[in-house]
């Protein structure tokens, strides 16, 4: 099990025990798991990443919390197909764009997809987009989010993180694109602190930027 989906299964579980199925690759982590919290979540084997292969079970799920990125859209596809909910923790532009392919399938099927479920895209986009219609004018609104405070990150999700601080990135600006370096419209000097796993992490950044390297 991830630490994303486990943190989800135990708020899930707390409302709705024995309903919650934790699943993945691995049944031996995925029954530890269960085992680990009294067996009020059910253990269950499943590779969403398959060509379209999926157990006869899932047909029953009225709900689904996708929490590892996706390198191809066939299991989105069969949850709609089959009238389930689905639910998208990934912040990555990529995979988000493979929900909305299906639009006119999820419909059909009336089905709901809420993805970019994370802290940013998600509230914060939201928030800001809030705030921009509450003022009389708005030039420019700054978003900083802490990735963190002290917790166990999952593997995707530092993955993301180290792949996504030096890839350019786009803005609107009155209207049209604009393509822009990380951290190349930083106010002030900005510390990045990485934790590493006794690995080497090649980072290029700004010459106003200072990176502190923390093995773990």
């Amino acid at each position: 099990m991830c630490q994303v989906g486990r943190v989800i299964c135990k708020r899930l579980m707390m409302q709705h025990s024995n309903k919650v199925i934790a699943a993945g690759r691995s049944f031996k982590k995925a029954k530890a798991f269960s085992e680990e919290v009294d067996n009020k979540v059910v253990p269950q084997l499943i590779d969403v990443m398959s060509n379209d292969q999926y157990p006869d079970w899932l047909k029953e799920v009225d709900i689904c919390v996708m929490c590892i990125e996706q390198k191809h859209p066939n299991f989105i596809k069969f949850c709609f197909q089959h009238h389930i909910h689905y639910i998208d923790i990934s912040p990555s532009y990529e995979s988000l764009s493979q929900v909305m392919v299906f639009d006119e399938l999820a419909k059909k099927s009336q089905s709901s997809a809420v993805i970019g479920v994370g802290l940013s895209p998600g509230l914060s986009n939201l928030l800001a987009s809030q705030l921009s219609n509450e003022m009389h004018q708005v030039e420019q609104i700054d978003t900083y989010l802490m990735l963190g405070i002290g917790e166990v990150h999952g593997h995707d999700g530092v993955n993301w993180l180290l792949y996504h601080i030096q890839k350019n990135y786009t803005l609107m600006e009155n209207g049209l694109e604009k393509q822009v370096k990380p951290l190349s419209m930083v106010r002030d000097q900005h510390f990045i602190i990485v934790l590493a796993n006794e690995r080497h992490i090649d980072l290029t950044l700004p010459t106003n930027t200072s990176c502190n390297i923390q093995p773990t």
